[in-house]
């Protein structure tokens, strides 16, 4: 085919039809290398000019869906320099697709062949429109097979009624359904009527009367229908009326019968399972819940009812959360969620809010939500909540135990480090204040180092009050209590806090004096509230106010009295809050505090068989208080182990024998023994004090025994001397006696101890006591 543009027309005028035609049009050379493109080939490809020119249009176009067929068509007919006209699916420069129609013709000049002219045509629509055809055409033939097999398999009978004539016409099919011989059946609406199930005939009566009584046009009823054997099937009869008479009245009315057995059995089915899953629903201990899209409830079972206190489902059916005033799980911020799980397809699981129930009962829930696919393809909500309140509060219990324990155990751990090393700090204080005295007692009272070495017994004084604070922390429920008044604690505090506390902070006090009597120590007690009132004042340099109070407080059908410190200082962070009890542990600068106040106050607690609780926000102050427990009812007074003291002078020289393994608190105390008067027997432990008794026991008037010595204790050595007959009186002394045991049971035979460490007066005192006891058995 020649194609030229030396005709009629000239080319500028034919290059502008072309140009404005709606169809692609490309030119290429005989390589079928593009060399010129329309605007309507750049509005169906997506191809500007400059990115085509130089390039086959098959490499621009092309892809995987495209016909390989048609492709080596195109190929052949280029190659031969042919026309040619195909349909392929083609792809624009954005990925879309697209079916091409292309009218393709060679283009000469002078009988050369120079190239091609392409026109493209989208006729996607067109392609798709046939497509929709074919698929209908073959879905109807498929129907129509479908509709032929069930007639033939019995599934699908036809009838033709005329009301008038009370004739029905059955065909051969309904016949077939209900296993009659052909021909056997009287046309008549009675035939019908005989094959019913017997509890189904009312309702079929009711609606034919739809039709001849009411004049409605569609006739639909479900009912047992009598087949053969005796077996009755479910059927559903669908009629139309085709004809009426003038009055309006039926006079033809065709339809179809169809057996529906397996779908009721499948209904059937699903009730039940609806019925059991209903029955698990209510049941189990979750509150189960489901929506639809649009965030109204569509059910719930019986738990969700009693969560959120409502009587019916009915009460929740169709509404949203906000219509249902559901406060904390159902807020906005909720609903937000809500909607995010059922775009997003992501389920949320496991998470725990807090809730306050219609009747205003607070609740902590594990909520968990998933989306969920619904029968019209929608995306609703299922919501399973579980009640962890109880848990939750068990769990805060046993986590709060915990950290008691914990601390507790911290606390018996620093009593054991503190007992390890008791009795040798307190032999060397023992020693160190033995020989300051003795060396002040040497010089001028006049002179600056006799007052130099009083402050040296200072230091040593609260150096032993710190050891004591140390051992005190492995000291449980042992240290003396009797009945007292929690007024009269606090108003002896009075005398000692207000001169600790500086201008700018004021105190005041709340108190009650009709609170009923404790059991406790005085001293402690108030030493805990001091440390308490201390620490309130560090915390507010800048000036406030201590409130100092006491209250009966009953829980857990206990009674107990509370000792309160509060003030308005600069609180406690609180990623310390579960260290301040802590021993040693302060904020403190260096030298500004042991880290002891809040443990011995937590110590001084547990002693009493009470507790300590505080309270504190930073920048809000902190509020701590002591809760003791009141006398009860059954309790008994203590009798009083207090024996008097003796208070009388060394007036005769004794001979003593001292037994101690520490060389230095040797010589103290052999130094103390001779300012005394007394002549003195050494030795380093229990064995060899008992083979100096031995020799000497004539000449020994008093022993001075330490409990803890190598090879023979001092208790294990006098029980040796008590063997021997006639034992003289003994005076125990010891660095460590944490839990007071010890003293109770040299206490109970009649021995006498002191702790280390001790002075000369103590010393002196001790022995003369039991000189005079000895005396006084004799």
């Amino acid at each position: 085919m020649n194609f030229s543009f030396e005709n009629s027309i000239d080319v500028n005028t034919l290059k502008q039809v072309i140009e404005k035609t709606i169809n692609a049009v490309v030119v290429t050379d005989n390589r079928g290398l593009i060399t010129w493109i329309n605007k309507g080939f750049e509005r169906m490809t997506g191809f500007q000019f400059d990115e085509v020119i130089g390039k086959k249009p098959g490499d621009l176009l092309q892809c995987e869906k495209s016909d390989p067929e048609v492709i080596q068509t195109m190929r052949t007919a280029i190659e031969t320099a042919e026309p040619f006209e195909v349909t392929i699916y083609n792809y624009t420069k954005q990925g879309e697709g697209y079916w091409n129609c292309i009218e393709c013709m060679p283009l000469y000049e002078a009988d050369e062949h120079t190239g091609f002219l392409a026109i493209q045509t989208d006729v996607t629509s067109r392609i798709e429109f046939q497509n929709q055809l074919i698929e209908a055409n073959r879905r109807a033939q498929e129907n129509s097979e479908r509709l032929l097999l069930a007639f033939a398999g019995g599934q699908v009978g036809s009838w033709d009624w005329n009301p008038i004539e009370d004739e029905v016409y059955f065909h051969e099919s309904w016949e077939n359904l209900v296993g009659a011989r052909p021909g056997s059946l009287e046309h008549k609406l009675e035939t019908w009527e005989q094959r019913i199930h017997p509890d189904d005939i009312d309702s079929f009566t009711q609606k034919l009367a739809f039709i001849t009584r009411d004049k409605h046009d569609t006739f639909v009823s479900e009912h047992r229908l009598l087949c053969k054997e005796k077996h009755y099937r479910w059927t559903m009869a669908r009629g139309q009326v085709v004809d009426r008479d003038s009055d309006g009245n039926p006079t033809r009315l065709v339809g179809v019968h169809l057996d529906i057995s397996e779908q009721k059995r499948t209904q059937r089915l699903l009730d039940e399972r609806n019925d059991l899953l209903q029955t698990i629903l209510d049941v189990i201990p979750f509150a189960v819940s489901w929506k639809d899209a649009d965030s109204n409830y569509l059910g719930c079972n019986d738990r969700f009812l009693e969560f959120w206190g409502f009587d019916s489902s009915r009460d929740v059916i169709g509404n949203s959360n906000l219509n249902l005033s559901l406060t904390g799980i159902h807020s906005e911020s909720n609903i937000d969620e809500d909607q995010r799980i059922m775009q997003s397809g992501d389920p949320v699981m496991h998470k725990i809010e807090t809730s306050v129930s219609k009747n205003g009962r607070p609740m902590i829930l594990d909520t968990s939500k998933v989306p969920l696919k619904m029968h019209n393809a929608e995306t609703g909500l299922l919501i399973i909540s579980i009640d962890i309140t109880e848990l939750e509060t068990a769990r805060e219990t046993l986590r709060q135990n915990e950290l008691k324990v914990r601390h507790r155990g911290r606390m018996e751990a620093v009593g054991e480090l503190a007992g390890g090393i008791a009795h040798e700090f307190n032999n060397l204080l023992q020693a160190i204040g033995g020989f300051v005295s003795f060396a002040r007692d040497d010089i001028s009272s006049d002179s600056q180092a006799h007052t130099d070495l009083n402050q040296s017994l200072t230091a040593i004084s609260r150096a032993t009050q710190l050891t004591n604070q140390l051992l005190r922390f492995s000291r449980i429920d042992e240290v003396e209590k009797y009945e007292c008044n929690s007024l009269s604690i606090i108003e002896d505090l009075k005398v000692l806090l207000r001169p600790l506390l500086p201008e700018n902070i004021n105190v005041d006090y709340q108190l009650n004096g009709t609170l009923p009597l404790i059991i406790a120590n005085p001293l402690l007690l108030g030493q805990s509230l001091l440390n308490l009132c201390l620490n309130s004042r560090d915390a507010m340099p800048a000036g406030g106010t201590i409130t100092i109070g006491n209250r009966l407080i009953t829980s857990q059908q206990k009674t107990f009295i509370g000792f309160y410190v509060q003030d308005n200082g600069l609180g406690i962070p609180e990623y310390l809050q579960d260290r301040i009890f802590d021993p040693f542990f302060t904020t403190k600068e260096v030298g500004q505090g042991t880290g002891l106040g809040l443990s011995m106050v937590y110590s001084t607690a547990q002693e009493h068989r009470g507790s300590i609780e505080f309270e504190s926000l930073p920048g809000q102050g902190a509020r701590f208080e002591l809760l003791i427990p009141v006398i009860s009812d059954n309790h008994q007074p203590e009798d009083s182990n207090q024996t008097d003291s003796v208070d009388m002078k060394n007036t005769n020289i004794k001979s003593i024998l001292v037994a101690e393994d520490d060389s230095i608190v040797m010589r103290v105390t052999c130094r103390m023994l001779e300012n005394l008067g007394h002549q003195v027997f050494s030795t380093n432990n229990g064995r060899e004090a008992l083979e100096m008794y031995r020799q000497e026991r004539d000449n020994i008037h008093c022993l001075v025994f330490d409990v803890c010595m190598p090879l023979m204790t001092g208790t294990e050595a006098y029980d040796e001397i008590c063997r021997l007959g006639n034992p003289p009186p003994v005076v125990f002394c010891t660095g460590y006696d944490s839990d007071q045991k010890l003293k109770n049971n040299l206490s109970q035979k009649g021995y006498r101890l002191i702790n280390k460490p001790f002075d000369q007066s103590t010393l002196e005192g001790a022995i003369n006591e039991a000189l005079h006891e000895a005396a006084g058995e004799e």
